[in-house]
């Protein structure tokens, strides 16, 4: 992970140095190790070296919005501080289905995880964490309770598009280090905007 972190940051420096300046902390290893003993929840070990080692800014692009067809899309989501994630994971986790659900025509959404079992049947499991949030209020999860086709530390979108098409998605990741992969290769090739000195992904929607 701290290699591959150093590889963006480089990328980063080549591309807008501004970007660099906007420092984090995302979280320190006493509120890692408080919530985990607090949650009984653990959290993959590249997980908690990203929180611990990132100091700059990142931003992600998902294309779920542009599958869906959804008129309103994100272009990127932003990691943010660890308190943040924390009242986010508060707030929703937890929510069973309604009677509608699992009969709603995005139920068995190519893909989307729960008719290839690789997600649970839940809309929020508590199992799943958010390590990024985006200005839709959707997430980018960390899956620490998978589906039994599905592998520890996978990641997920929850989206809250309506029409029967919230809840979560399987992203195609199956670990925070895949995600951060492609978007090195992004930066590499250059497919990106700028705007306010800020590094984002390609808008596709």
């Amino acid at each position: 992970m701290k290699h591959l972190l150093k590889d963006i940051k480089k990328e980063l420096e080549a591309i807008c140095p501004q970007h660099l300046r906007q420092t984090k902390q995302y979280a320190t290893q006493k509120e890692i190790d408080e919530f985990q003993q607090e949650s009984r929840l653990q959290f993959p070990a590249e997980l908690i070296e990203f929180w611990l080692t990132c100091d700059f800014e990142i931003t992600t692009g998902t294309g779920i919005y542009k599958e869906l067809d959804c008129e309103m899309a994100p272009s990127f989501c932003m990691f943010e501080e660890f308190e943040y994630l924390l009242a986010y994971w508060q707030e929703n986790a937890g929510h069973e289905f309604d009677e509608s659900f699992d009969k709603g025509s995005y139920y068995h959404f190519k893909n989307r995880g729960f008719k290839e079992e690789v997600i649970i049947k839940k809309v929020f499991d508590k199992g799943w964490f958010p390590i990024a949030i985006d200005s839709f209020d959707g997430a980018i999860c960390v899956d620490l309770n998978p589906g039994s086709k599905g592998k520890k530390g996978q990641l997920l979108y929850m989206i809250y598009a309506g029409d029967d098409k919230s809840g979560p998605y399987y992203m195609g990741f199956d670990s925070l280090s895949t995600l951060l992969s492609d978007y090195l290769q992004q930066l590499k090739e250059r497919k990106i905007e700028i705007e306010d000195n800020i590094v984002y992904p390609l808008t596709h929607f």
